[in-house]
């Protein structure tokens, strides 16, 4: 059985040689893979890596529960991007953990930038909500969550 890790490592390098094609075909247009496809090809790292198990799609709130065998269960939201940050809806305030990936289609590669309890997270957001609902967080300061929360800071 091939390995969908592999295979999907080889779907996002053809991807970005596709978008390369695109844009050479219409000069200052971009054709940026984005919306559902980079939040699936998130969805199926997670499930597959970090051995999530995937709730239906559009499931409010959360898209995946980590359950391990003699512990709690706990909900997963999950965020894929390629850029510098990671836009949060109010909803995903009622998720217990938060899982941030970073994906490069050029390298066909991919990094947990942030997997743990989604509150220190939520709770280090502007106060204040644009129009669009969506509040960013940057993914440096999703290291910097990370390297406090582990530390014990």
């Amino acid at each position: 059985m091939n390995d969908p890790l592999v295979e999907l490592r080889s779907l996002m390098r053809e991807t970005a040689e596709l978008v390369a094609r695109f844009e050479s075909l219409a000069p200052g247009r971009s054709f940026t893979p984005d919306g559902h496809m980079v939040g699936s090809i998130g969805e199926l790292i997670a499930e597959v890596e970090h051995k999530l198990r995937l709730e239906p799609a559009s499931t409010k709130g959360w898209d995946a529960v980590r359950s391990e065998p003699g512990a709690i269960q706990r909900t997963v939201e999950i965020k894929a991007t390629q850029k510098s940050s990671v836009a949060l809806r109010h909803v995903d305030a009622l998720c217990d953990d938060l899982l941030v990936i970073h994906l490069d289609f050029h390298a066909g590669e991919w990094s947990t930038v942030y997997y743990g309890p989604a509150s220190p997270v939520w709770e280090s957001l502007p106060d204040k909500t644009p129009s669009n609902g969506q509040r960013a967080i940057s993914l440096t300061k999703l290291r910097a969550i990370t390297a406090a929360t582990t530390n014990g800071g």
